[in-house]
């Protein structure tokens, strides 16, 4: 929707905005990995902004896609992707002290594993529930389908 005057080619658009979502959703992480990490603020407070900022940062960014059924999958691959960057920091094959600094209550990278794992997996579910319960993957619709007047 946002991207559409820019491009004539949606499947470009789509892959375009798929980049664009991974480098918000990384940074908005990498952000309050940072902050946790360098003691700017707590991490219970940075897990605590981390699950309230993910899913809107994610909502908002739907405009961004093209109206193509494609648009659902190239979308979807972006929490796919964190969940994948989670297990393996999880698993240890990934090291990556800020964003267990900032994502754990004890400092055991496994704790990823539960918790924030859950929480990307809920995420991914539901905005996966809602991309096929609507026609169109636009933040609008939403709004409009929860909005009681």
């Amino acid at each position: 929707m946002w991207l559409d005057p820019f491009f004539s080619n949606k499947l470009v658009q789509d892959i375009v905005a798929t980049v664009l979502t991974f480098a918000l959703a990384l940074a908005w992480l990498r952000v309050m990995d940072t902050f946790a990490h360098r003691g700017l603020i707590e991490p219970r407070l940075s897990r605590k902004i981390i699950h309230i900022g993910t899913g809107p940062l994610f909502v908002l960014c739907w405009n961004l896609f093209s109206a193509e059924p494609r648009a659902r999958v190239l979308a979807a691959l972006v929490p796919l992707a964190i969940t994948a960057q989670f297990v393996l920091v999880g698993l240890g094959v990934l090291k990556d002290p800020a964003a267990v600094q900032a994502m754990t209550r004890t400092g055991d990278p496994r704790e990823i594993l539960r918790g924030p794992l859950y929480y990307v997996s809920g995420l991914r579910t539901s905005l996966t529930l809602l991309n096929a319960h609507f026609i169109s993957t636009r933040a609008q619709d939403i709004a409009n389908s929860l909005t009681p007047f």
